[in-house]
């Protein structure tokens, strides 16, 4: 039995009821009313907690990153380094029991939200106040070892977005981090996570300003890796963080994740540069070939759906482009991925 497994049988006294992905993940689509909007996705946030990522799909917006941990009145945007800042009425005004609701929007825009709800296994948050400290643990509640974790100051303006990946390096991916708001390939650094591998308790931190600096506040999103503690026999997973390496084909590599993705986000991490790339099925992606809408999370541009990029399969997904911001020859790229619905239907 996996350590999150062990985790959701404790907090119930005993055998748990199974947890599926749509109880734990949501993307979800809409359009703008110029008012508030209720976005009912099954999502208990209220009850749970979690984190809402939205955006406007048509025309030019901010990523906004909102989560119950801060509360509906901070916001940080990963296409920007400022601090976090009160969204003041363009916003989430609640988070709900059954997903969350917006404040004002552009009407007729077209917009996407993506929910990742508190789950041993899946996703958790955490935040602290810095002390400068080099080696500094930072304990957590994911309940398994973290495949990516993302780390962002927010009180100190000009500090950028830190990536770490459970495969930014096959040997020692503690060494290394990307940016989620840069198109840099990964940088050799102590600067994120002090050269230090992170355990399923706790992960490290150095004692720069941007993760550590001394009195200034950050947060950082955990999301899980290969925890197959979901489904009906609780011994599925619906989450890994892993790597591919291109061949600048139209036939491109073909990735086993076990599962038919719903999401994915995409970054070249070695041999080639570029943004981080997120898909999903809702917005495109899908089994036969065809255009996929692409959005960024480190620009404000409108979704681009101009090519061919990724076909997903019953078990995994293939790269079906030569575009060296996911299939270069020789180079290295990681991914995270999320599994499609899993409940049988009644």
């Amino acid at each position: 039995m996996s350590t999150a497994n062990k985790l959701f049988q404790a907090a119930s006294g005993g055998a748990s009821d199974p947890v599926y992905v749509e109880d734990v993940f949501s993307t979800h689509l809409y359009t703008g009313t110029g008012s508030g909007i209720t976005i009912n996705n099954g999502i208990d946030l209220a009850g749970e907690g979690g984190l809402v990522i939205y955006r406007r799909r048509d025309g030019a917006e901010n990523w906004s990153f909102q989560d119950t941990v801060r509360g509906v009145d901070s916001v940080i945007y990963s296409d920007s380094t400022n601090a976090a800042a009160d969204p003041g009425g363009y916003g989430l005004a609640s988070f709900n029991s059954n997903g969350f609701t917006t404040e004002l929007n552009t009407s007729s825009a077209e917009y996407c939200s993506w929910t990742f709800r508190k789950q041993a296994g899946f996703f958790d948050i955490q935040t602290w106040t810095g002390n400068s400290t080099a080696g500094r643990t930072i304990s957590h509640d994911l309940g398994s070892v973290p495949g990516m974790i993302i780390i962002k100051s927010t009180s100190a303006a000009g500090e950028p977005w830190y990536v770490y990946h459970r495969e930014t390096d096959s040997s020692a991916p503690e060494d290394y981090h990307t940016l989620l708001n840069s198109t840099a390939a990964r940088a050799d650094s102590v600067e994120m996570m002090n050269d230090t591998a992170p355990t399923a308790t706790e992960f490290s931190v150095s004692q720069y300003n941007s993760v550590n600096g001394s009195g200034k506040t950050y947060i950082a999103y955990l999301f899980g890796h290969d925890e197959q503690s979901y489904g009906d026999n609780s011994d599925e997973a619906i989450i890994k963080c892993g790597s591919y390496t291109g061949n600048g084909s139209t036939t491109g590599p073909e990735i086993n994740l076990g599962f038919e993705p719903q999401l994915l986000m995409i970054k070249a991490s070695s041999g080639s540069t570029g943004n981080w790339y997120m898909y999903d099925s809702m917005r495109g992606l899908t089994a036969i070939s065809s255009n996929d809408a692409e959005l960024y999370p480190s620009s404000s541009g409108a979704e681009y759906a101009g090519r061919e990029s990724i076909n997903v399969t019953a078990t995994g997904f293939q790269l079906a482009t030569t575009n060296t911001a996911n299939n270069a020859n020789g180079s290295t790229y990681i991914y995270i991925a999320i599994r499609r619905p899993m409940k049988t239907p009644e």
